[in-house]
């Protein structure tokens, strides 16, 4: 959610110039974050594993949320500017 509102803000900002930028910013940080996630944090995973939620399940809902979330932003900071 921060990386969405720091995207929202420089595209407030700065306009649709910068959108691309904005937008490689947003795939490569949620890229990274999942890796942190899925590699360096799996143990903190299992509480959710053990409510019969599998990774798949958690990733997909939380992509789905942030790129909902990143377009509402988008669209908000934009009619906004």
């Amino acid at each position: 959610m921060c990386m969405s509102l720091v995207c929202g803000y420089l595209l407030f900002k700065f306009g649709l110039g910068v959108f691309s930028s904005v937008f490689w910013l947003k795939i490569i940080s949620g890229g990274i974050t999942v890796y942190w996630i899925s590699d360096l944090r799996k143990h903190e995973l299992f509480y959710f594993q053990n409510l019969g939620l599998s990774k798949w399940a958690l990733y997909s809902f939380v992509i789905l949320v942030e790129t909902i979330l990143f377009i509402f932003i988008t669209i908000l900071s934009i009619k906004l500017r």
